[in-house]
């Protein structure tokens, strides 16, 4: 089984695959599990090769997650638990309410809107998502279905909706929130540093939930000491896979950490506007250039920007250049 289709990242995959990185059992079911673009259904067939193919193992007891002397034996009640929950998330008296993802400009931007239908079935469900592609302005992302249960007949509000996530034109079941019945989730428990190809400096984004472009200054893990090192290899999970970095945010530079790493790629995009000035923190990151030059550039890119922003409109542009605000 080729393991590295379930990386999110085409470019970690790239790099993962030139160095001929071999995952063990765990790096491999979690890889199956983290993948946004695999079913359900196609992750219970990867789960069942992953079990024929690998070695099954032990999981150490960590911070989130009791100890399991079988991987395998977790793994296959865990599917037995998720079938049950997509057996039942369609409930007599529940009601189900759609919104809708799409991408939105040049930049792959994500915006949603929400179906202002409440639906009593998943068939009408499904048709209505489906009606919602034929709309040829718009390259629908994903369908979040909510499943709603009245508290009751009086009453219009509603308990914690169930979520599940539909995607592409054959409507595959990506995601159902379900609970595992073993009152934790063992893949989630999980940490790894995977090797990457980036460096500090480098310009990535996260294209399925950080569509800004963004300067990496660490990869969580790289830094730190072995003390730090040793207790997240024992007790970390995937919201300990972190990624520091600097972003542009309403005209103000942030640092900032985010998981997931293993879903960075580099930006594909040209920079504009504001973005600009991210260019020479980047350099500086680099070891291009020195502190001074970057604060100036970014400041005198900053204030570009505003400027632009600032130029008044509904005015022509003779009037513009005779006042000086427009060059051309």
């Amino acid at each position: 089984m080729d393991i590295l289709q379930f990386i999110n990242s085409k470019d970690i995959r790239k790099h993962l695959k030139k160095i001929n990185y071999q995952f063990d059992t765990l790096e491999a079911a979690w890889l199956i599990y983290h993948s946004y673009n695999h079913s359900v259904y196609e992750k219970f067939n990867a789960y069942a090769q992953l079990m024929q193919e690998y070695h099954d193992c032990k999981v150490e007891e960590r911070l989130h997650t009791p100890a399991q002397e079988s991987l395998f034996k977790y793994l296959k009640n865990y599917i037995n638990e998720y079938k049950k929950a997509i057996d039942e998330f369609e409930t007599p008296g529940a009601v189900y309410s759609i919104e809708v993802k799409y991408f939105e400009g040049t930049f792959e931007c994500e915006a949603t809107y929400n179906i202002m239908t409440i639906f009593t079935n998943l068939d009408a469900v499904k048709q209505q998502c489906k009606i919602e592609m034929d709309d040829e302005a718009k390259e629908i992302k994903s369908f979040v279905i909510s499943k709603h249960i009245p508290k009751n007949k009086e009453s219009i509000r509603w308990v914690y909706p169930q979520k599940m996530v539909l995607k592409g034109d054959d409507l595959k079941l990506i995601s159902v929130d379900f609970n595992t019945g073993f009152g934790f989730d063992l893949l989630k428990g999980l940490w790894f540093d995977f090797p990457t190809p980036f460096k500090s400096g480098d310009i990535v984004w996260d294209k399925h939930f950080v569509f800004e472009p963004m300067v990496i200054s660490n990869i969580g893990y790289k830094n730190l000491n072995k003390e730090n090192y040793e207790y997240l290899k024992e007790n970390g999970d995937e919201t300990d896979m972190t990624c520091e970095y600097y972003v542009i945010y309403d005209d103000m530079l942030f640092d900032d950490d985010f998981y997931n790493y293993i879903d960075l790629e580099y930006y594909p995009y040209e920079l504009t506007g504001k973005d600009k000035a991210l260019l020479p923190i980047s350099r500086f990151l680099k070891g291009d250039i020195d502190i001074g030059l970057c604060c100036d550039a970014f400041h005198n890119l900053s204030l570009k920007d505003y400027i632009e922003k600032s130029i008044p409109s509904g005015y022509t542009n003779g009037i513009m250049k005779e006042l000086g605000i427009k060059n051309e």
